[in-house]
């Protein structure tokens, strides 16, 4: 487990920068190199947001004493989300959204404005 984590804090922290999911990178890592093929997205996702977070520090939890660092989604757009649990809705997000369904970011504590690519 130790491993894995160490692992998917690794591809979080170096795919964060890339202008997709890096999430996804996390779910198709953990699903190539066969690290648990029978983990569920919720433990996926924690692993990634934790992991990404300790690999830069004290972000990727809502735990006191941890940075605050999130995105706002609009997922509207995404189609048939009235039927969907939160779980699903963040998954369909990761799997099919990109920075037009971010709506705010933030990072420690403070909203940032939208990086420009040059």
């Amino acid at each position: 487990m130790i491993l894995k984590a160490v692992v998917l804090g690794v591809v979080e922290g170096i795919t964060e920068f890339l202008p997709v999911s890096s999430t996804g990178h996390l779910i198709l890592v953990d699903k190539l190199i066969k690290l648990s093929a029978d983990k569920k997205f919720t433990e996926a996702f924690y692993l990634a947001t934790k992991g990404g977070g300790s690999f830069f520090g004290k972000v990727g939890s809502f735990e006191k004493g941890y940075e605050f660092d999130a995105l706002v989604i609009d997922d509207s757009s995404l189609s048939h989300i009235n039927d969907l649990t939160i779980e699903e809705r963040i998954q369909k997000f990761i799997y099919i959204g990109d920075d037009r369904n971010i709506i705010e970011r933030y990072v420690r504590g403070k909203q940032v404005q939208e990086p420009k690519i040059l």
